[in-house]
């Protein structure tokens, strides 16, 4: 073999070596459940403030993506391996049409998965907070609350700051506290 199609092997293996080490990790953001159920967490705890965010539907893509490129890879080695080096670029063109169908899935998903999960907490008469009440400027979180109220509340915009996943629970412990109050 010739040192050129040497390099391109190497660097076909290495490309191979650091996705595979990238697939674990992100099929264990997602099998962990922290990301795809947090919305049903906050419906089963009956929170009166939930967090929408279908922020992980771009994982998702870079899964796709990840995986058409392993496949991509591990079929230029075959190829530069049987030599057939014609071929290769070629199936550049189709590796390039692959990772952008996969990234394009993306934009239309998290549409639809926005649609999906705001339709199941509506079903449950939540009701969308307007967007520039609570979390005001956190374009990729949506606030939903039972009361329409608590959109407005000033003790639950405080809380509501940031959008970090704990967050609806604290507002939730400091609600009751208020109710005990009474």
């Amino acid at each position: 073999m010739t040192d050129p199609v040497k390099k391109k092997i190497r660097l076909l293996y290495l490309t191979i070596c650091i996705a595979t080490l990238s697939v674990p990790m992100l099929t264990f953001i997602i099998v962990d459940g922290k990301l795809l159920s947090k919305v049903t967490n906050q419906l089963s705890m009956k929170y009166p403030v939930i967090y929408i965010d279908v922020g992980y539907c771009y994982i998702l893509a870079g899964i796709f993506v990840l995986a058409n490129f392993i496949l991509a890879a591990a079929l230029k080695s075959i190829e530069l391996k049987n030599k057939s080096v014609g071929k290769f670029a070629r199936s550049i063109k189709v590796l390039t049409i692959l990772m952008l169908a996969s990234t394009l899935i993306a934009f239309p998903g998290k549409a639809f998965e926005k649609w999906r999960v705001e339709k199941l907490v509506s079903d449950r008469e939540y009701k969308s907070c307007p967007e520039f009440t609570l979390l005001f400027g956190k374009t990729s979180i949506n606030v939903w609350v039972n009361d329409f109220s608590l959109c407005h509340d000033p003790e639950v915009d405080k809380l509501a700051r940031y959008g970090y996943p704990d967050e609806p629970a604290k507002i939730a412990k400091m609600l009751a506290d208020r109710e005990l109050m009474k």
